[in-house]
């Protein structure tokens, strides 16, 4: 893509934007040169009846800023251009327009003026400030006289674009097939010194925008067609009349760029993936996702069972050493008494000798008086 290039379209009215319509403004421009700020050339396409004098001016103002560094503004009038789309377009460098354009000039109004004498001199002295501003930025464009610019001002009218270049207003003519102008809704330059609502009963504000939105959608320039296939070498119009070089976007996305009046190259539209295909994929994961949340359930009961059979071996291996230090301690209280109650020889036959042998007939018993006093105190040991 040729990134030098640029192409911004005013279309509709001219104004800041509001609850109830959708004016060009001031800032969408700025934003629309800002998307490309590196582009050298920029096409300003027109097709407007004009609007709020502020508006035209900044615009205006800055198409002139962004000149002074070496940028080339070109206005391409489509149907038409009047009021203040006027004053935006001699503010370019170039003004180009199809052979059935049309031209307006005139003086500012101010719609809906009110207040005291003293407030409506005030509006009087605006008015002719912004007059007299007008007829300097058209006279340094055309070079006519201001007693002729004055004139063609207040006769208010719609002219040929052949008679404005005629008269130095437009620089270049491009031929145009099946003139289509509609002039159904009167030119404009409007300014208000109040910040007041357009419309006291907002519903009937929103008709009549939709009303002009309707309009000016369908008066909008800008539709490019391609001659035939969309390939490199095709024609190309806007609105048809040859469209100017630089890039330009079809309605199915595709980026084109034109030299000549034919594509020199061409994007296609990034690819979008199938509805189906994508509801498919969609279902696939949420599958997964139930497959991975009942795992972790499973998971989960496996650990907590194996958690409670550990706990459970913990609580048994205690049991276990309880019962084994209890013995321990009963052996030990055992082997202490009968210390106590042998004498050392008999006592060693008994844990230390042959114990499968007979008390009587013990290595180390002396007689059976022993013996049986032995006997005697195992059976006291039993019986406590």
């Amino acid at each position: 893509m040729d990134n030098s290039v640029l192409n911004i379209s005013i279309n509709g009215s001219i104004g800041p934007e509001n609850a109830f319509s959708e004016s060009y403004s001031f800032d969408k421009f700025k934003k629309a040169l800002a998307l490309r700020p590196e582009a050298k050339t920029i096409y300003v396409n027109i097709s407007s009846n004009g609007g709020d004098v502020f508006t035209g001016y900044d615009i205006g103002n800055l198409i002139k800023s962004e000149r002074a560094t070496g940028k080339k503004f070109i206005a391409v009038i489509g149907s038409r251009a009047a009021s203040i789309a006027t004053y935006i377009a001699v503010c370019c460098d170039e003004i180009q327009a199809h052979a059935n354009s049309l031209w307006l000039i005139h003086y500012p109004r101010n719609e809906g003026a009110g207040g005291t004498a003293d407030d409506m001199q005030k509006h009087v002295d605006t008015l002719r400030t912004m007059g007299a501003e007008f007829v300097k930025q058209y006279q340094a464009k055309s070079g006519q006289s201001p007693e002729a610019i004055d004139a063609l001002m207040k006769s208010d009218k719609f002219i040929p674009a052949t008679e404005a270049r005629d008269l130095g207003y437009i620089n270049k003519i491009i031929e145009t097939v099946n003139a289509d102008i509609d002039q159904e809704f009167k030119a404009v330059a409007t300014y208000n010194l109040k910040d007041t609502n357009m419309a006291d009963n907002k519903e009937t504000a929103k008709g009549l925008f939709a009303e002009l939105k309707k309009f000016f959608q369908a008066d909008a320039v800008g539709m490019v067609t391609v001659d035939g296939d969309v390939k490199v070498g095709s024609t190309v119009t806007v609105d048809g009349a040859p469209a100017p070089d630089g890039p330009h976007k079809l309605a199915d996305g595709t980026e084109i760029i034109v030299k000549d009046g034919k594509i020199e190259s061409l994007t296609a539209p990034a690819a979008k993936e199938d509805t189906a295909a994508l509801t498919a994929k969609i279902a696939e994961l949420e599958a997964q996702l139930a497959t991975a949340n009942a795992d972790k359930e499973s998971a989960t009961a496996k650990a907590t069972e194996l958690e409670s059979k550990l706990i459970a071996s913990v609580a048994k291996a205690t049991e276990n050493e309880a019962a084994i230090a209890g013995l321990k301690t009963k052996f030990e209280t055992m082997e202490a008494a009968l210390k106590k109650e042998l004498p050392v020889a008999s006592y060693k036959n008994i844990f230390g000798g042959d114990t499968s042998k007979d008390f009587k007939g013990a290595a180390g018993a002396k007689d059976d008086s022993e013996t049986e006093r032995v006997k005697g105190f195992l059976e006291r040991l039993e019986r406590k």
